[in-house]
């Protein structure tokens, strides 16, 4: 069970950082369109797209309903949208011992 979470975890990781990698990209390969969309909406369609097609989810829901799943897949977009940024508050929380 620990080596699914950890191995589940790495990827998020790997995932996030590869999305904040395309979304900065992007902005530079096309400015004149990008510079006028924040990066946070670009990240979020990038994130819960490639979650979707490497079947990435938080948690595995204990109902398969199609719209449950969808809504998994959503959730951890958005958390591998918020890319290294994410993991770098997390790390800053716990470094500081501040409660959550």
């Amino acid at each position: 069970m620990f080596d699914q979470l950890f191995s589940n975890a790495t990827t998020l990781v790997l995932v996030a950082i590869f999305v904040e990698a395309l979304v900065e990209t992007y902005k530079k390969g096309f400015p004149k369109l990008l510079n006028k969309l924040p990066a946070e909406p670009l990240s979020v369609i990038l994130g819960v797209i490639h979650c979707y097609v490497l079947d990435l989810k938080i948690f595995e829901p204990k109902d398969d309903n199609w719209f449950v799943n969808i809504c998994v897949y959503v959730l951890t977009g958005f958390v591998v949208s918020r890319g290294s940024n994410f993991i770098h508050n997390i790390i800053d929380l716990l470094k500081k011992n501040k409660p959550l």
